[in-house]
């Protein structure tokens, strides 16, 4: 929440126009008393300067370049004490972009400084404390983020919304009491509030009371009119009523204002009539979704889709396979190494196979596929040191222009056990291709993509746009693995590509598109 117009502050946009200025003279008068150098003075009216033209780049579109100069600032305030010098208008908005782009540690300074400078109970203090929360929540500091509730809900003990926060962080935290008495009095706070319903009667369940939760369930449905909430809450009861679950994607179908939402609800609406085996109602679904353009085609069923890209060829073609052919000859000239890297972790040391991560999206129809994660969202992770020529060989392929600066890239090694089939879906995106390098190729073993089958071949890659809809089957005695590694789709120019990351960048909090790439999958 930004600053009002109507705040204490009515001097701010004054404030900031002679800020430095201002700045100037008192670091000057500071610097007589012997409480500055001289180096501090342009170093410190430098910063406030540039916390100011930061807003104006953010308000102009450029959020990252904008967090980056907003951060640089706050660290040199904060390093010479004089964060209390910049208008609390100012640093309270600063603290929440910082917050919008991670920059946790930062953003939780502003915030704590903030705080310091309001007087013990102006209400500002609810959205300083809520801003918090959330920081320590980002942070990982679970109590952290109950002590800010607490102190929210001491400022204002009848505000529902700060109660829902400590009643959530309690439940996060496995209080299951504590927050269902918590959500109970949200509940009679707001009767009307759908989202407070759902998780009371999710505490219910936590207490093995199955169907009073599902009453709750019911009301809550009724109640919800936001096409995004009903989707999120629909999906935490996938495990608890399929029915109940189709009735809020439905509705959330229904609210949808955008055809990019629509489709994101066809994505996880289509795979829920698949699990109920009501297969003619799963393309029946497509269809529809097709005639009113929300998909450009049934088969191809990506959560964001790049319409440029949108084809009707399942398999990328000769002439898209040579434009990756530099890539995939760095993959090919390594095969071995990589085999004999994987074979040495996974068949000779004990148990090794527990390390790599099973299919937590429920993809598998039966036997078990697991993943050796080595890039998450463009990140390297840890288990990536296990493997040193392996994260060697990736290095040369991010290196490289056909993989260079990509967003929500997975690089994984993946292993089907013998006797798994995994269900058919859609990848996320279609800005992508995947690399899938053969290390331990059984015979009886292969991959569906739009009703075509392929064969991986031990050293080889295989290219497959997972934007289509594929499954994968096991049926050999030997496990299968592979090398999967994410790559631009070679039909992107530089400047899409540039419009691609900054889509991801300004979306990057937009729990609407992000969602969708919390976790991304394939075999």
């Amino acid at each position: 929440m930004r600053m009002a117009s109507n705040s204490p502050f009515l001097l701010y946009s004054a404030a900031c126009v002679i800020l430095v200025a201002v700045l100037y003279g008192w670091v000057f008068s500071r610097q007589q008393n012997h409480h500055a150098t001289p180096a501090d003075v342009p170093d410190i009216a430098a910063a406030v300067k540039l916390l100011v033209q930061a807003e104006a780049q953010e308000t102009n579109g450029h959020g990252a370049e904008a967090a980056n100069m907003m951060t640089e600032s706050i660290t040199i305030l904060e390093g010479q004490n004089y964060l209390t010098q910049v208008p609390l208008p100012l640093l309270f908005n600063t603290g929440i972009s910082l917050a919008k782009y991670h920059q946790w540690q930062v953003s939780k300074a502003c915030f704590r400084n903030v705080e310091t400078r309001l007087e013990n109970g102006h209400p500002k203090l609810l959205d300083v404390y809520t801003n918090l929360a959330h920081i320590e929540k980002s942070m990982g500091n679970n109590e952290a983020e109950v002590t800010m509730w607490e102190k929210a809900n001491k400022l204002q003990p009848a505000n529902a919304f700060a109660l829902f926060g400590l009643a959530n962080a309690q439940y996060n935290i496995g209080r299951i009491q504590e927050s269902c008495t918590l959500f109970e009095k949200c509940v009679t706070i707001d009767p009307s509030n759908g989202l407070y319903t759902f998780m009371y009667g999710e505490c219910i369940r936590k207490t093995n009371s199955l169907e009073p939760a599902k009453a709750q369930y019911k009301k809550a449905l009724d109640l919800i009119i936001d096409a995004h909430t009903l989707y999120s809450l629909g999906s935490k009861l996938l495990d608890v009523d399929q029915s109940l679950t189709m009735k809020y994607y439905i509705k959330a179908m229904g609210k949808a204002k955008t055809p990019d939402y629509t489709r994101y609800i066809v994505y996880g609406l289509g795979r829920l009539l698949a699990d109920m085996g009501r297969l003619d109602d799963e393309q029946q679904l497509y269809s529809v979704a097709v005639s009113r353009g929300v998909l450009l085609n049934s088969k191809q069923r990506p959560l964001i889709l790049v319409p440029s890209l949108a084809t009707n060829d399942a398999w990328p073609n000769l002439q898209l396979i040579n434009k990756l052919r530099e890539v995939i000859n760095v993959l090919e000239s390594h095969a071995n190494a990589i085999k004999q890297e994987f074979n040495a972790k996974y068949f000779q040391v004990e148990d090794y196979s527990k390390n790599f991560g099973k299919d937590v999206e429920h993809l598998t129809k039966h036997g078990q596929w697991s993943q050796g994660a080595l890039i998450r969202e463009g990140q390297w992770m840890q288990s990536a040191n296990s493997f040193p020529e392996t994260k060697h060989v990736i290095e040369l392929v991010k290196g490289m222009i056909e993989a260079e600066n990509m967003p929500k890239q997975a690089c994984e090694l993946s292993v089907l056990a013998p006797g798994t089939v995994v269900k058919r879906h859609c990848g996320p995106t279609n800005h992508k291709l995947r690399l899938h390098l053969g290390i331990h190729i059984p015979e009886n073993c292969g991959i569906w993509v739009a009703g075509e089958e392929r064969k991986w071949q031990q050293g080889k890659v295989l290219v497959v746009d997972d934007s289509f809809e594929h499954y994968v089957w096991n049926n050999d005695s030997q496990p299968r693995a592979i090398l999967i590694v994410d790559v631009w789709h070679p039909n992107l120019d530089s400047k899409e590509r540039d419009k691609i990351r900054d889509m991801f960048d300004n979306t990057e909090s937009k729990t609407d598109t992000a969602e969708g790439f919390s976790r991304d999958t394939d075999h």
